[in-house]
């Protein structure tokens, strides 16, 4: 269950309207969607944990970076997978995992099956680095992508502790 909304305002900040959304299901996130072929869904949304746990009375166990990567591979030289579909909500996880899933992407396309992904509420630069991967990508048409640039700071010490006497 997940859900949100967003007002709009004009220049003169007067309210125009506002949107809300919602989403209830009782499916799992991780599924194979049955057609005349399938297309496998993996889901890169918020906290994907590195080690597995046990699941917790009517908890499921959270699939791990380590399985989502293997069931693309898998998917890749499987013939009854068509393709790929992906939902990206902000994955919290580091630039080097994304960077992981992309290059596992990049594999998958290799295979000539397609890879359409969407992109949930405010991506940021990691979802859309993600995203950027696929063939397709698709978002809500009031939705924003939020692009705040990469950085890196380097702080030096030095000065300070020499006018400090450390």
């Amino acid at each position: 269950v997940s859900g949100g909304g967003e007002a709009f305002f004009d220049n003169d900040a007067k309210y125009t309207g506002s949107t809300a959304y919602g989403t209830l299901s009782a499916a799992s996130r991780e599924q194979v969607i049955r057609h005349h072929k399938s297309i496998l869904h993996v889901d890169l949304s918020g906290n994907i944990p590195e080690e597995s746990s046990k699941p917790f009375l009517w908890t499921k166990a959270t699939p791990t970076v380590y399985q989502k990567l293997t069931r693309i591979k898998a998917a890749k030289t499987d013939p009854k997978i068509s393709g790929l579909f992906l939902t990206i909500r902000n994955p919290a996880i580091g630039w080097g995992r994304i960077s992981d899933f992309r290059a596992t992407l990049k594999d998958f396309q290799e295979s000539g099956k397609p890879v359409v992904a969407y992109l949930g509420t405010s991506p940021g630069n990691g979802a859309y680095y993600l995203a950027a991967a696929a063939d397709k990508v698709y978002m809500l048409p009031v939705d924003g992508l939020y692009f705040t640039g990469l950085r890196a700071e380097v702080t030096f010490y030095k000065g300070t502790m020499d006018k400090l006497g450390i």
